[in-house]
């Protein structure tokens, strides 16, 4: 079959949609992904043709909130994903659609063509049915037009909130484990958690620290939500205490930090490659890093700032995963509650219990049968 992928550069979103992508073409189909320019060498690594979308920057010193307020009425509700979506359909004909689940427009289109596809979510599933479409009422209001306007232009029935596009899509393909959503509530008949899978990767050169004291793994996200200030404060935190540490340093450049002997610093490392070392995980908790400390069973420390975030921190919490502390805690206050994660046997037996449970998940091979 030949497939075809709409998608976006969505930081820690990308890398599971590229997975299921890469199970497909191991299955024998032919997958074109298409998405912005950035996502090209992480689509042509697995070993899918890929074509660029052409997407126009945010607007020159925009806010944090005009640029929120323009991705998601420019590029999810917008035309540019819709455009690409259409043409791509012509162009290629293909078999089968996969678009990321928060392009809706281009779901619109894709379920216009009348060819079988999936939407992948690649966060917690609540966040999907709690997904408001806009920061204030009147923006909700405009864009829930906007959006039903593009529905009939198209065929399709108008909907009564934004967020039930997904309940037309064959498969809504939710890139997150079962365990993790015990607090999802509406049982849509077309959603199938797949699992968090991340592309086949060797491993890169990463040097752990030296010793023998509990390894803490301290990952903020790779898009600049964080600080070079943010993470001193963590290491400051970690540098009186009896543990060995590695900073993934994201956007922070090298040498920003002022580290104490007993923390490195690395620019990436993989989370599959230093996790099943790791005693302790301090994260910002995006739903990839959520993930990842999950399915090896350490417990988490989070510091979320925003995004789905705050979710993914409730989440963990209730779930007796780990502790959450408010963006801008103090290096005190990180490092009485890294001590007490790492002291709480009951964390750590609920974090390999998890774990456990995550390791019989059928992930990709269900993904595969679904869509093919």
């Amino acid at each position: 079959m030949r497939i075809i992928w709409v998608g976006w550069r969505g930081g820690g979103g990308v890398p599971p949609q590229l997975a299921v992508c890469e199970a497909l073409l191991e299955a024998g189909h032919e997958v074109i992904a298409i998405a912005d320019p950035q996502v090209a060498q992480q689509a042509e690594r697995i070993g899918a043709r890929f074509e660029a979308i052409d997407e126009p920057p945010p607007p020159a010193g925009a806010t944090w909130a005009e640029i929120h307020r323009w991705s998601l009425q420019d590029k999810f509700l917008g035309s540019i994903y819709a455009e690409a979506m259409r043409a791509a359909i012509t162009r290629h004909e293909p078999d089968r659609v996969l678009v990321d689940g928060a392009l809706f427009s281009a779901q619109v289109e894709a379920k216009a063509s009348g060819i079988p596809y999936a939407a992948l979510w690649v966060q917690l599933a609540v966040t999907a049915e709690n997904w408001a479409g806009g920061a204030d009422p009147q923006d909700r209001a405009s864009n829930l037009a906007a959006h039903n306007a593009h529905r009939n232009q198209r065929g399709l029935a108008e909907v009564t909130a934004i967020r039930d596009t997904h309940l037309d899509a064959d498969w809504l393909l939710t890139l997150s484990y079962e365990t993790l959503n015990r607090a999802h509530r509406r049982r849509s008949p077309n959603l199938h958690f797949v699992g968090a899978p991340l592309p086949k990767s060797a491993d890169v050169d990463v040097e752990l620290p030296p010793g023998d004291a509990p390894l803490v793994l301290v990952g903020f996200s790779t898009t600049p939500i964080t600080t070079a200030a943010d993470l001193q404060t963590v290491v400051d935190a970690l540098a009186g205490m009896n543990v060995r540490a590695l900073v993934t340093l994201g956007r922070v450049e090298p040498g920003e930090l002022d580290l104490p002997p007993n923390v490195a610093e690395t620019r990436f490392a993989p989370h599959d490659q230093v996790l099943p070392h790791a005693d302790l995980m301090v994260s910002h908790v995006g739903h990839g890093s959520l993930c990842a400390a999950a399915r090896h069973g350490v417990p988490i420390l989070a510091l979320p700032w925003g995004r789905d975030q705050h979710v993914n921190a409730e989440t963990l919490t209730d779930l007796g995963l780990g502790l959450s502390l408010p963006s801008g805690s103090t290096a005190e206050e990180i490092a009485d509650a890294a001590g007490r994660v790492l002291a709480d046997d009951a964390i750590r037996r609920t974090c390999s219990d998890v774990a456990a449970e995550i390791a019989t998940h059928a992930g990709l091979d269900e993904a595969v049968r679904l869509i093919s």
